[in-house]
């Protein structure tokens, strides 16, 4: 994906690529969700919250739609669920599916192997975790807005604090 100008054009405007970084701030703005690039000490905080719930960002990978969805659930999710705790995570994964160190460190998180391959596939996984266990690893786009809610709901049931 190209960044910078238009050089085709007299008029020269931003390219996909950098309107689409501008917009990937825009929407997590939104849900005051900052996008993080620090992949160890991001996924540390995940983990460490009673309920996390990162979405899975690749630089490679075209993600406004799954993204927008994301931050319209947060949105729903944190004013159906004022005070439940749950933590939402915007995560860039680009460097860690081709870093062999990294996939290791992914894949000794409590309940990815058993989840899961250690391949991230660019679909805009959503992984769930539940005090520092990850329970749940699926793209985003297999639910419908409700599905999601209601497959949040289930997964942290019980386990509220």
């Amino acid at each position: 994906m190209s960044i910078g100008c238009d050089a085709t054009s007299t008029n020269p405007r931003l390219t996909k690529g950098v309107r689409d970084a501008d917009l990937r701030l825009v929407d997590l703005a939104s849900v005051n969700i900052p996008f993080a690039s620090d992949f160890g000490l991001e996924i540390e905080k995940a983990m460490k919250a009673n309920q996390s719930i990162v979405f899975v960002h690749v630089e490679w990978a075209l993600m406004e739609a799954q993204r927008r969805k994301f931050c319209d659930f947060v949105s729903a999710y944190r004013k159906a669920h004022l005070s439940d705790g749950t933590s939402f995570h915007y995560i860039d994964f680009t460097h860690v599916v081709h870093n062999k160190e990294s996939l290791k460190e992914l894949k000794r998180l409590n309940g990815w192997s058993e989840l899961r391959s250690g391949v991230i596939h660019g679909n805009g996984e959503l992984i769930w975790i539940n005090r520092g266990k990850v329970v749940s690893i699926e793209p985003i786009m297999n639910f419908t807005f409700d599905e999601l809610v209601k497959k949040t709901e289930t997964t942290f049931s019980g386990d509220r604090p």
